[in-house]
């Protein structure tokens, strides 16, 4: 895992935040998947580090649960545990905030991520693992 993980986490969570939405465990991991894509078109190489495996549906690390057990004990990640009905989940929110741009460089790079954010923000986690599982590469 790379330094750049904690970062990456940290800003999207951010620009969510700025978006009026929120982010759940599931939806903040295929975020970074996605945000890993575009970084590795640009340079071959993942903003995360994460090892990345195909697990059920689509993409999973276990690096990911570690790194936010890590950032929660550095208290610069606020985990909320919730309940509807029968469900129930766990909302994250950043706690020191962060610029997506201080950590990508590349100007296209940026947008086309922060587009990423913006336009699954607000949808509904499902949406969002539709388009992770079915539009985009293994």
């Amino acid at each position: 895992m790379k330094s750049t993980a904690k970062e990456l986490v940290l800003s999207v969570l951010t620009r969510i935040k700025e978006l009026d939405a929120s982010a759940s465990k599931t939806k903040l991991l295929k975020l970074l998947y996605l945000a890993d894509i575009e970084h590795f078109r640009t340079t071959g190489e993942t903003l995360t580090g994460f090892d990345w495996i195909f697990y059920w549906y689509g993409p999973w690390s276990s690096d990911y649960d570690h790194l936010l057990d890590q950032m929660e004990a550095e208290a610069v990640l606020a985990r909320n545990q919730w309940a509807a009905g029968d469900l129930d989940g766990e909302r994250l929110s950043a706690i020191e905030p962060r610029d997506l741009g201080k950590i990508i460089a590349d100007t296209n790079e940026y947008f086309r991520i922060r587009r990423l954010v913006d336009t699954f923000a607000g949808l509904a986690t499902p949406e969002l693992l539709d388009f992770v599982y079915f539009d985009t590469e293994p």
